[in-house]
């Protein structure tokens, strides 16, 4: 609506300059002057700016869609390797959940699946303890949480229950677990 008003007040104002100019000038000559300048205008203040900005919405578009396209990527390999490090810790990558709002959250869930041997388990323990950098830092806190799961939920398992599934979830930045108990056989 301002960039409609700033036009008319334009014209309007190169009609008048144009009106006091022709006066002296033929009908034709004042309507080409009007024109040309209308159309000057026109390309400056309207098209101009919207030209501007469609240009930069597209690349902008462009952009996202690499990094997205690259992120796709980068989360597949992760969620490969999650699943077969949860397999070697004896759980089975059973659901993953995105949620792609404002605060972002993934959650993954583990169904149980087998207990593993001590040797089994300290040699994951050991490669874990290998991992550096954030990629590294959250799938050794997903394993070794999975590996120490059942010492931590010791005390508040029903009895006769045993673990079942477990999800953990990152909501931003914040983690969250939740662990399913079904009654033992």
């Amino acid at each position: 609506m301002m960039r409609f008003v700033i036009v008319v007040a334009v014209f309007l104002h190169l009609v008048t300059a144009n009106t006091a100019q022709a006066q002296n000038s033929s009908s034709a000559s004042l309507w080409q002057s009007i024109s040309t300048s209308t159309s000057d205008a026109m390309n400056t203040y309207f098209w101009g700016p919207i030209r501007s900005v469609s240009q930069s919405l597209f690349n902008t578009e462009e952009r996202f869609a690499a990094h997205l396209d690259a992120f796709k990527q980068t989360l597949r390999t992760d969620m490969r390797r999650i699943e077969s490090l949860a397999g070697r810790a004896g759980y089975k990558l059973s659901t993953v959940t995105m949620n792609p709002g404002i605060i972002p959250a993934v959650s993954v869930t583990f169904s149980f699946s087998e207990k593993i041997s001590p040797a089994d388990e300290a040699k994951l323990r050991s490669e874990m303890a290998a991992l550096s950098g954030l990629s590294g830092a959250l799938e050794r806190g997903i394993i070794l949480g999975l590996l120490d799961l059942e010492k931590t939920v010791e005390g508040i398992r029903p009895d006769g229950f045993r673990i079942s599934e477990v999800e953990m979830a990152l909501v931003a930045i914040f983690p969250e677990i939740a662990v399913s108990f079904t009654r033992g056989d």
